[in-house]
């Protein structure tokens, strides 16, 4: 049941707060198990109403404090009640209508709140819970010496829609930091090649991360509807061959995912699918990303931050420098071999609930159906030829 408290909780008022809780509780049309105080329009509570709170604790012993002003909270901080309960404050509300549109991709979108704010915001409502998950990801990858913006924030942004705030002072993404200075390309490719080779090396605890190969399997079995018993059958296949690494991968390395700060530094951003894994399946997801949305340069600006030609000179010196190429044949050749990749990841998220794979999902079938499954020779060698360098 949740119960709404409202004004000033104090010594005068306090035991008729109490009688009125009681009566709500006995009144509910159905037994009551748990109780959740609302304190989205408490004022004040004194030390008399703070016993009443008590009071209900033991009463309910998952009693949840909800809605917590900044000067509510510090009372329940001050005196250890938020040790001993759970107590949450109350989500700050940002307006996306009055925030810049930096990046759009399937799954969410960043924009600019103020000049030291960005803000991550997810398309599907009820993310809160993942939300915290990539919190916990992004500090513990941190702490590993990866190179990581830590949100500091959940945000409400209406419509159930949760977002991520980052600080974000004279910092801009990668991909719109390059889009408007294209003669930075060189400098920021190696740059990049460097981070992506730093979360590689980083060795991590499995309890902490989960393994990427995990996802593939839970998103191979929901897409299963999908797919012929052979087609599955595939991409089992390509999975198990894919050695087990314990070093992290980032998941969604594209360059809007990743932040230039004001010094210089590039650090990661979106840390939710962050696992421990193969190397391989970060060229994967970049594939997808920045070779894979080139369709039209106003969907590969949304998703990458720059336009086709500025994704693949700058994916050309990357691949150049973290590979040692030379020649543009076999490095144009590596990019191809991402483009396979893609279709690895492509049969994961087929059946994925989300925006961007709903409206999708007959095209990329379609796509699977002729560059995939008739070419597992050559996708296969494809995967092994990244296997090998990684």
């Amino acid at each position: 049941m949740r119960y709404n408290l409202t004004g000033r909780i104090d010594t005068a008022n306090a035991p008729k707060v109490d009688e009125q809780i009681q009566t709500a509780i006995a009144q509910s049309r159905e037994s009551v198990t748990e109780l959740i105080l609302d304190c989205a329009d408490l004022e004040y509570i004194s030390s008399t109403g703070l016993r009443i709170v008590l009071k209900y604790k033991k009463l309910f012993p998952n009693l949840e404090i909800v809605n917590v002003s900044n000067d509510v909270y510090s009372v329940f901080e001050m005196t250890g009640f938020a040790r001993i309960m759970t107590v949450k404050k109350a989500m700050r509300k940002v307006d996306l209508s009055l925030c810049k549109l930096l990046a759009q991709g399937g799954n969410g979108a960043v924009y600019r709140v103020s000049e030291e704010e960005i803000i991550k915001v997810q398309h599907l409502a009820d993310t809160e819970q993942m939300m915290l998950d990539e919190m916990r990801r992004a500090k513990a990858a941190f702490v590993l010496g990866v190179p990581t913006a830590i949100s500091f924030d959940i945000v409400d942004c209406g419509e159930g829609r949760r977002g991520a705030i980052y600080e974000a002072l004279n910092s801009d993404t990668l991909g719109r930091h390059i889009h408007a200075h294209p003669e930075t390309i060189q400098q920021m490719a190696v740059k990049y090649a460097e981070l992506l080779k730093t979360i590689h090396t980083t060795e991590a605890d499995e309890t902490e991360f989960g393994r990427v190969k995990d996802t593939y399997r839970e998103g191979f079995a929901a897409g299963a509807q999908y797919f012929t018993p052979e087609e599955q059958k595939v991409c089992q296949e390509m999975l198990d061959m894919i050695p087990e690494r314990n070093t992290l991968v980032h998941a969604d390395a594209h360059t809007n995912n990743i932040l230039l700060g004001g010094d210089g530094e590039l650090m990661f951003i979106d840390m939710a699918d962050t696992a421990l894994g193969n190397p391989v399946f970060d060229y994967s997801g970049i594939g997808l990303a920045m070779i894979c949305n080139q369709s039209s340069e106003e969907r590969c600006q949304g998703v990458c931050g720059m336009v086709p030609a500025e994704v693949n000179q700058f994916l050309a010196v990357a691949l150049a420098y973290r590979f040692g190429l030379q020649d543009p044949e076999e490095i144009k050749a590596v990019m191809g071999r991402m483009f396979h990749l893609a279709l690895l990841k492509f049969a994961m998220i087929i059946g994925h609930n989300s925006m961007a794979v709903n409206q999708m999902r007959p095209v990329l079938l379609g796509l699977l159906r002729e560059r995939l499954f008739p070419c597992i020779d050559q996708v296969k060698a494809d995967i092994q030829w990244f296997i090998d360098r990684l």
